[in-house]
């Protein structure tokens, strides 16, 4: 079997020119890629001209913060935002290790107990100094949400205050990514939280304050000199520009409005990394595309589209159950190729459910098995398929991730060509996980960002056992809740308990590259494509891009006195 090793290293930079030239280039460049240099209609942005105020980074994003409250805040994004202004007991360096934050340190005391050592001389943006009695409401607060921390601090029972630098959290069961799960629980001053209203107000620990907020629009940070790790960058001032369209956020980093535009097309990026005055940034981000089928039911949903029941012969009605089919997917799928036409080479195949970016990933499982057509119809020979083969719906969503529908008609023609008749059913993303969280999807395209950044959280949620349920309703949060396809294995089932429990990262990743194994080897999934995340600069700012995608404003370097050249 022809293995291939996955994975590109980022673009490198190239140097600029001039402004003029910059500008006039740029102009090129917008009309190559298909739109004018056209405003917003109705919609002033409040950026100046070019240049304006270069003392001050600004940066445009498809979107701003809905509130200021750091616990109703669900998405990775918007975690990655109010973390400028709320810190955390423990955070994502860089290269998304963790390391101390407001604590200085932490260990387990027992399998169910954990203790933080938390930093001592921190002072909150109000002045108030921060110790245990924070942690302590801003956890129980954070487990009582409905929001993304409920969920994550869901094994959580009890947060104790032992002094006041000291604070123990005990668990139901072992939880071994405690830590992990703690970088999205933000920590608010206790008396102020009472008090305030923390959805319109800001009051944290973080290297930024919040100097103007409007809901869903721009925002405003100014650097906090009482920041307990020191001076948090060379920037005094940062503002966020939310702006939807993708063409409309470079058209701004082009016309020098502002200083980093985030998640650009595809396609822009190889000409942008050709354009004076700018570079392009590319790294492989945290989410995966995949395809999920359905392995439990013995025969596929009937439903109203065409092509939706594809029997093959007699008790055989669902081929999905056989893995020789589940593999013959696999294999008659080019996920180089789709990289290639769909996302402008800027993503990479994927090898497994999880990316090689998150803690706990084993690099030693990052190759996939080289498409082969004649390998994939030998595979369906064997299962009992016939030569007629058969016929699913592919349910996707359109717009809901990078080039969502064109992926799937890229599946569709290529599952097709042996023998898989592919009917692809492009639906609005509020119907397509309504209809996919129900189990009423035979065959379906998911795309996982663990908001942990750990091994575990894939594996819990995809590879568990789902949850009994009655026909048409959505499981609760839990293990094996987004196990849409009902993927149980026995094995895997044995191998969970030993990841959750283990307490040391040697064993929690053993055990999690076993389960990993195994589902490669059933193939539970099918993997497709590890998200690019994608960004452009002007060529005066330095800032070390982060794979999951947030703008960490202690990393930017703007030198305002530079010329743009």
């Amino acid at each position: 079997m022809k293995m291939v090793p996955l994975g590109k290293p980022a673009t490198p930079p190239e140097p600029g020119l001039g402004l003029a030239q910059s500008l006039a280039l740029s102009l090129a460049l917008s009309l190559s890629l298909g739109f004018a240099l056209t405003w917003i209609p109705g919609v002033d942005l409040g950026l100046g001209g070019p240049n304006a105020q270069a003392a001050e980074f600004r940066w445009t994003a498809p979107a701003s913060l809905p509130n200021l409250d750091p616990h109703a805040l669900p998405s990775l994004a918007e975690q990655g935002l109010i973390g400028q202004v709320y810190d955390s007991l423990v955070e994502r360096a860089p290269d998304l290790s963790l390391r101390p934050a407001l604590a200085e340190a932490w260990e387990p005391v027992t399998a169910t107990r954990w203790r933080f050592h938390l930093r001592r001389g921190v002072l909150f943006h109000d002045g108030s100094r921060f110790d245990a009695d924070d942690v302590v409401a801003s956890l129980e607060r954070a487990m009582a949400t409905s929001e993304t921390q409920g969920d994550i601090l869901a094994p959580l029972y009890r947060i104790r205050r032992m002094d006041d630098t000291t604070v123990d959290i005990y668990t139901h069961d072992p939880v071994g990514d405690l830590p992990d799960r703690l970088t999205l629980a933000p920590i608010m001053e206790n008396t102020w939280l009472r008090l305030s209203n923390p959805k319109l107000q800001a009051n944290g620990t973080g290297p930024f304050k919040v100097e103007s907020f409007t809901p869903n629009g721009p925002l405003t940070l100014t650097a906090n000199a009482d920041w307990w790790g020191g001076p948090p960058t060379t920037v005094t001032r940062a503002t966020l520009y939310p702006t939807p369209r993708a063409r409309d956020r470079l058209r701004f980093l082009l016309e020098d409005r502002v200083d980093l535009a985030q998640d650009l097309d595809p396609e822009m990026m190889e000409p942008l990394g050709r354009t004076p005055g700018v570079i392009a940034l590319r790294t492989l981000g945290p989410r995966v595309l995949m395809l999920g089928m359905n392995q439990s039911r013995p025969n596929f949903l009937s439903g109203t589209g065409p092509n939706r029941v594809g029997p093959i012969g007699p008790g055989k009605s669902n081929p999905f159950r056989d893995p020789r089919v589940r593999e013959a997917v696999l294999r008659a799928i080019d996920a180089e190729a789709i990289n290639q036409d769909v996302l402008s080479g800027q993503a990479a195949p994927a090898a497994l459910i999880a990316a090689p970016v998150i803690t706990g990933f084993p690099q030693a499982l990052n190759i996939r098995p080289t498409a082969n057509s004649r390998r994939a119809k030998a595979l369906l020979a064997e299962a009992g398929v016939p030569e007629t083969g058969f016929a699913v719906t592919l349910d996707c969503p359109a717009g809901h991730y990078l080039r969502d529908t064109l992926i799937c008609g890229e599946v569709a023609d290529a599952l097709t060509a042996v023998g898989i008749r592919v009917t692809v059913n492009s639906m609005t993303p509020e119907a397509y996980f309504s209809h996919i969280l129900t189990r009423k999807s035979d065959f379906y395209l998911l795309g996982w960002l663990p908001n942990t950044l750990e091994i575990g959280n894939p594996i819990l949620n995809l590879a568990a056992c789902p949850p009994d349920m009655p026909e048409g309703v959505a499981p609760p949060p839990g293990p094996g809740a987004l196990n849409l396809g009902g993927f149980c294995d026995t094995q895997v089932n044995r191998l969970i308990p030993r990841m959750t429990s283990a307490q040391h990262r040697p064993q929690r990743d053993a055990a999690a590259a076993e389960i990993l194994m195994r589902l490669r080897d059933t193939v539970a999934y099918v993997p497709l494509i590890q998200q690019p995340v994608l960004w452009g600069t002007r060529n005066r700012v330095q800032i070390r891009q982060r794979a999951d995608g947030v703008v960490d404003l202690r990393t930017v370097i703007l030198d305002p006195e530079s010329p743009p050249d």
